[in-house]
């Protein structure tokens, strides 16, 4: 809603012989797109799910378990029975839950792309709607003027 203020004010406010260039309806949708907080805030939680969408549905952690059993109490080397193990253990998803938190995060970052362009036409629509009435407005104040002088 600010930027669309921004755009009536410039246009009703400033007399057409300060202006430099009038603004473009083009002009004043890019402006506005630009400087929407909703816009912005819709491509920071679209970057947010993109982030997620990328870290979901890591691989298990493997671990490494080192121990050593029937040790002496003196730890002597040459004493025969110590029985050393390494064991490397790497869980496998066998439920398809991985593959089912990518989908889901996928499917976010759609939602959220999604919400990013509705936003974007919302503001241009709401922009074209406050250009075309400042546009009227406009013409009718040089139409009231040109009335005025007139009579």
């Amino acid at each position: 809603m600010v930027p669309e203020l921004f755009l009536v004010a410039q246009l009703l406010i400033v007399p057409p012989s300060a202006q430099a260039a009038p603004m473009t309806l083009a002009d004043a949708v890019s402006h506005a797109r630009v400087a929407s907080p909703a816009r912005q805030a819709a491509q920071l939680r679209a970057r947010a799910f993109a982030d997620a969408a990328r870290r979901a549905g890591p691989l298990a952690n493997p671990y490494i378990d080192f121990r050593g059993e029937n040790l002496s109490p003196s730890n002597d080397p040459r004493l025969p029975g110590v029985d050393l193990f390494a064991v490397a253990i790497q869980p496998i998803d066998v439920t398809g839950r991985r593959q089912r938190q990518r989908e889901v995060a996928r499917a976010e970052l759609d939602t959220a792309n999604a919400s990013v362009e509705v936003i974007e036409r919302d503001v241009a629509m709401a922009t074209v709607r406050a250009y075309v009435q400042a546009l009227r407005a406009r013409s009718l104040a040089q139409t009231l003027a040109a009335n005025r002088e007139g009579l």
